[in-house]
């Protein structure tokens, strides 16, 4: 079995990546009913900071690291 990193060659932007954008916008969508269907906030911050700071990690490393969407999502 060959090990891949899931790393793309070519650098596709986000405005044109409509997997990503899909993604995103689901993401966003679940994790801010999340946030508004909760009862108590400073619990529902404590839960999402590894969250938080994983997508400031995703956001700062997208142009280095170029991962390809369909990679990550299928098998």
């Amino acid at each position: 079995m060959k090990f891949t990193l899931a790393i793309s060659n070519e650098r596709m932007p986000f405005a044109s990546n409509r997997l990503l954008q899909v993604l995103t916008v689901a993401f966003a969508a679940i994790w801010i009913s999340t946030l508004t269907g909760t009862t108590d906030l400073n619990n529902w911050m404590l839960e999402n900071t590894l969250t938080i700071l994983f997508l400031i990690f995703l956001a700062t490393t997208f142009r280095k690291y170029r991962i390809r969407p369909r990679k990550c999502i299928l098998p």
